[in-house]
């Protein structure tokens, strides 16, 4: 899977699942662009800022 599809995955998610008003909902928008622009280093460095409940899915959304 490339970074591009794992963005479009993340922003799929929040789209369908997240309201725009909620701070994760940009979270996950704020991921899937580090995705597309190739910061995954900083990817999983932010990643322990989102509530645990949206780490795992995006680590099972990345995963899958």
């Amino acid at each position: 899977m490339t970074l591009t599809s794992k963005a479009g995955k993340l922003e799929r998610y929040a789209r369908a699942n997240i309201s725009e008003r909620s701070p994760a909902y940009g979270q996950f928008m704020y991921h899937a662009e580090l995705l597309r622009r190739g910061h995954t280093a900083i990817h999983k460095k932010d990643l322990k800022d989102l509530p645990s409940k949206y780490q795992q899915v995006v680590k099972d959304l990345l995963a899958g």
